[in-house]
């Protein structure tokens, strides 16, 4: 048989200043995913593992950003968005 992937999204919290709107889609998806921002300067993205680990870490530098899932292994995931230093927004993202 063939199995398939596929990520679910939640957002946990939003610390962000008001009027930045985030999005990530597709959803489900198989491969990558998109963060998209109406507001990108100054933002940046951490990729978390359920144990804490920092699995990958970029400057948003578009209103779309790609986000690769291809090499992890099916489990729950961790986007927090950041502005500056105390400003954050954090999503539940689940492959399976």
């Amino acid at each position: 048989g063939f199995l398939q992937s596929s990520i679910g999204v939640v957002a946990i919290n939003n610390h962000l200043a008001e009027g930045i709107k985030i999005n990530i889609y597709p959803n489900p998806a198989v491969k990558n995913i998109v963060l998209e921002t109406n507001q990108f300067s100054g933002l940046t993205y951490e990729l978390y593992s359920t144990s804490g680990s920092v699995l990958d870490r970029k400057e948003i530098i578009s209103d779309k950003t790609q986000i690769s899932f291809e090499r992890l292994p099916a489990a729950t995931y961790y986007i927090k968005v950041i502005q500056g230093v105390s400003s954050y927004m954090t999503y539940k993202v689940v492959k399976q």
